[in-house]
């Protein structure tokens, strides 16, 4: 029985104890076993519930079985903190978390630990987390290796939602990476984090040097808007021509910074190119903003 148990048969235990029972009545099976099996039968159900996202049936069995709630079942106690995150339970998840990093000590399950964390809890408790980062002996921070890509999270959240301020020791870590790295999607993410933030100076700048890196819609369409707001409408139209067709989105940026070159008092100077190629424009999006203000600009 013993031997079945050590290879997670657990099935076969039960129905050997109950053959031996059979023939044997007066046969009582050693409790340590009974206890030991009863345990392994409860993490794997929960670990199929967890598999089939059954939330709540991973919570019911956790709490059935706090045994399983320990540092030597970290991968329960990650499962039962995701599932009480999709219980709405939130501070119950990174309470689960917490006490990982509070009581269990090894490193790669420490750091994994946060990198689940961060998956699904908002920056604030992931934050709350990483105050509980312990110093290597070589005067390195245990979750140095992930800060980057945490910081990355943070402003990406933050650009998702416009209340969210990233605090400081974040944003210049994006801002670090954006500098001496090659990806213009770190440039980009300061880009549409200062832009509804009304930092049209620091937006312009990382969407430059996103374009600059890597010229695509969105780095273009950031650019424009921050032309736009600077009233340089013949730059923004420029910069936006290429990717008109990008989105529903792009499309309206593009015929804003035409319907503004436009409306420009003084007039200023469009070329023949490009009034042939807004005017195209304006006929093919029927656009009745941009062809009222081209009227008026053809007036004389």
């Amino acid at each position: 029985m013993w031997e079945l148990y050590a290879q997670a048969r657990y099935a076969e235990v039960r129905k050997a104890i109950a053959e031996r029972q059979v023939a044997e009545p007066a046969w009582k099976p050693p409790a340590d076993l009974i206890d030991r099996l009863t345990v392994a039968e409860a993490r794997t159900r929960l670990i199929n519930a967890s598999d089939l996202k059954q939330y709540e049936t991973v919570v019911r069995i956790g709490a059935e079985t706090p045994s399983l709630l320990t540092c030597s079942e970290v991968d329960v106690l990650w499962r039962v903190a995701e599932a009480f995150f999709h219980t709405d339970k939130a501070q119950r998840a990174t309470d689960a978390y917490s006490y990982i990093l509070n009581n269990c000590q090894n490193a790669a399950e420490r750091l994994a630990t946060v990198q689940k964390a961060a998956a699904i809890l908002p920056s604030r408790s992931v934050e709350n987390l990483l105050a509980k980062e312990k110093t290597a002996p070589d005067g390195t921070m245990e979750f140095d290796s992930i800060r980057d890509d945490l910081a990355r999270r943070f402003v990406a959240e933050a650009n998702a939602d416009g209340k969210l301020v990233v605090p400081p020791q974040y944003l210049s870590r994006v801002e670090r990476l954006a500098e001496t790295g090659g990806l213009a999607s770190d440039a980009l993410l300061l880009g549409w984090y200062y832009l509804p933030r009304g930092d049209m100076d620091a937006a312009e700048k990382w969407f430059r040097k996103a374009r600059d890196k890597e010229d695509t819609a969105s780095a273009s369409q950031g650019l424009a808007l921050t032309l736009i707001d600077r009233n340089d409408q013949l730059a923004a139209e420029d910069t936006m021509y290429r990717w008109r067709d990008d989105s529903k989105d792009a499309k309206a940026v593009y015929l804003a910074a035409t319907a503004n070159l436009l409306a420009l008092e003084p007039p200023v100077a469009i070329s023949g190119d490009v009034l042939k190629r807004i005017a195209a424009e304006v006929i093919k999006s029927r656009d009745a903003s941009t062809a009222q203000q081209f009227g008026w600009y053809r007036a004389p």
